[in-house]
């Protein structure tokens, strides 16, 4: 039995086919794994975003006398409060952290002084995600930073 191999068919090869389906596999996975990547550090981010956010809100509600009171910001290991006063109560709602985000922080207490800003102790707030980390920092006279 003889194959005629001298016609000329439009198409690809059965191997043509397999190739391509193989080489847009791994240029998928690559892609995917990319996605993760940059969603992971895009959550770091906004975790360091909003730890600086809420600080900075009590800072400014210290500054201005807002309430007649000191205002304070409780960080915990997944959570972040807002609070007046001494201490946090049970009227003062914890904000989450993003997900796959957390502190090295267990139940650290940032008070600061009316009318100063001053906090009543430095802190450094490890933010950690995934892959990589992050510090927010509150330094003695109250300046906040983040990379």
């Amino acid at each position: 039995m003889r194959f005629n191999r001298t016609k000329n068919r439009p198409g690809f090869t059965l191997v043509e086919v397999l190739l391509v389906a193989a080489i847009l596999s791994m240029m998928g996975a690559a892609a995917a794994a990319s996605v993760r990547r940059a969603g992971a550090r895009a959550n770091l981010r906004a975790g360091a975003a909003t730890i600086v956010r809420v600080l900075e809100t009590a800072r400014n509600r210290s500054l201005s006398g807002y309430g007649d009171t000191t205002h304070g910001v409780r960080v915990e290991e997944r959570w972040i409060t807002l609070f007046d006063g001494a201490a946090p109560d049970s009227d003062d709602i914890p904000l989450p952290l993003p997900p796959g985000i957390h502190t090295d922080q267990t139940d650290t207490r940032i008070i600061f002084g009316r009318l100063t800003g001053v906090p009543d102790a430095a802190a450094v707030i490890s933010v950690i995600g995934s892959a990589d980390s992050a510090t927010v920092t509150v330094s003695s006279v109250g300046r906040i930073t983040s990379p």
